[in-house]
């Protein structure tokens, strides 16, 4: 992965501006959202190459406490992520979800 990769996650997130400290601030993110997560199951359902690009397809379970409201919370869906790649890491992710 780029040290200066941007993310997006839309409708959400309609920025995917890349910054110096992109790696890192996915991190964070990461260990802040699934961190609270008591469960969490990914399950690929379609992986596609193409040319500076792959596409992941899968379906998660999750289950475990909202990161701000402590609420329990329990989801499935499914979700589409679009990796761009430069220089043989990646750049760019665009992550569509319900």
């Amino acid at each position: 992965m780029a040290d200066e990769v941007g993310h997006q996650h839309l409708p959400y997130d309609t920025d995917d501006t890349r910054t110096a400290d992109g790696k890192n601030g996915m991190r964070e993110g990461m260990n802040h959202y699934l961190g609270v997560y008591k469960k969490h199951k990914g399950t690929l359902v379609d992986l596609t190459l193409g040319y500076g690009v792959i596409v992941l397809q899968y379906d998660t379970e999750t289950t475990g406490g909202h990161p701000h409201s402590k609420e329990l919370m329990s989801l499935n869906y499914r979700t589409i992520e679009v990796l761009e790649i430069e220089e043989g890491k990646v750049s760019v992710i665009r992550k569509y979800s319900e």
